[in-house]
C-alpha cells in the first residue's frame, strides 16, 4: 500500500514531498509482510484471474492472507477475486456506515 501511495505521489508532486507523504502513510497503517505465503497467493491470483495485474494481486493476496475482507479501490480488477470485496472510494461512506 505504501508503494502505491509513493507511486501516485511521485507523479503529482516533488520527490521529497512524495517520500514524506509515503512515510506518514506508513506510520498510520498496519503493515503486513510480503512473504512466501503472500507471494504464492499473488502468483495464483495472477494465473487464475486475467484482469488482475501484479501490483493489484499483491494487495489482494495480502488482504486475503491476513483475513481482510475488503479493499478500497476504483480498480474493477478486484471484483474477480473470490473472498475479497471491492469498495469503490465513491461508496466509502455507505460502506463505513454499514460496518458500524
Amino acid at each position: 500500500m505504501v508503494q502505491e501511495v509513493l507511486y501516485h505521489r511521485l507523479r503529482k508532486t516533488d520527490r521529497d514531498r512524495a517520500v514524506g507523504q509515503a512515510q506518514r502513510a506508513a506510520r498510520l497503517c498496519v503493515l503486513h509482510p510480503f512473504d512466501q505465503a503472500v507471494m504464492d497467493r499473488m502468483l495464483a491470483l495472477v494465473a487464475s484471474h486475467p484482469r488482475i495485474g501484479g501490483r493489484d494481486a499483491v494487495h489482494a493476496a495480502t488482504a486475503l492472507h491476513h483475513g481482510i475482507p475488503a479493499i478500497i479501490s476504483p480498480d474493477a480488477a478486484y471484483d474477480d477475486v473470490p473472498g475479497l470485496r471491492r469498495v469503490d472510494p465513491r461508496d466509502i461512506d455507505d460502506y463505513l456506515q454499514a460496518a458500524t
